[in-house]
């Protein structure tokens, strides 16, 4: 009778309560209130069980990409015509907009988003773009080290083939368009 009501106690209960009520009795031990935990709800699969952050969405040009680390394919989709295309990893490495990233990402550091540039350098990687090769390509100038008021890094470079001096930025998207007068568009610079 033990046997039976154990086994149908078991096979009753939803497999996430039981982690749930494991991770609880694992907090207890560090903190009373977290350790009453009997819910916890999360918009992100697998968050609970995986440590390993991994970027599912990047936005670039026109299409919005989405990505399977597992796998050496990725989704493209159009977001004008909504067309959907599958298209090999490396084949973003010829992509302008991607290479920019890979360059502003590898040589420009935003010491507030540092674990997020390692995932996102992990992923340039995947799609064959080499970070060494980049800082073959470009010769450091200056760096405008980033601060919490101005929330943006900035990087001065030289291209070495080319001899071009270059900016690149990252961080807050307006406080950097602010200081915006042209844009680069398949080597040529146009009026914002």
């Amino acid at each position: 009778m033990l046997t039976y009501t154990l086994t149908f106690l078991a096979s009753a209960t939803p497999i996430s309560l039981l982690i749930i009520f494991g991770i609880s009795k694992l907090l207890s031990k560090h903190h009373h209130k977290l350790g009453q935990t009997s819910v916890i709800c999360t918009t992100l699969k697998g968050v609970l069980t995986k440590n390993v952050n991994v970027p599912k969405t990047i936005i670039f040009d026109k299409f919005e990409a989405d990505i399977n680390q597992e796998s050496d394919l990725i989704y493209l989709e159009n977001q004008k015509t909504k067309e959907e295309v599958r298209v090999q990893k490396k084949q973003l490495s010829k992509n302008e907009h991607i290479k920019l990233m890979a360059i502003t990402t590898t040589l420009c550091h935003y010491a507030k988003i540092h674990k997020v540039e390692t995932i996102i350098g992990k992923f340039f990687k995947s799609c064959a773009i080499s970070t060494s090769q980049i800082r073959h390509d470009y010769d450091i100038i200056t760096e405008i080290s980033s601060d919490k008021e101005k929330k943006f890094s900035t990087v001065v470079v030289k291209n070495i083939e080319k001899k071009e001096i270059l900016s690149f930025s990252k961080g807050n998207p307006y406080k950097i368009l602010e200081r915006c007068k042209r844009l680069l568009i398949h080597d040529k610079k146009i009026e914002i």
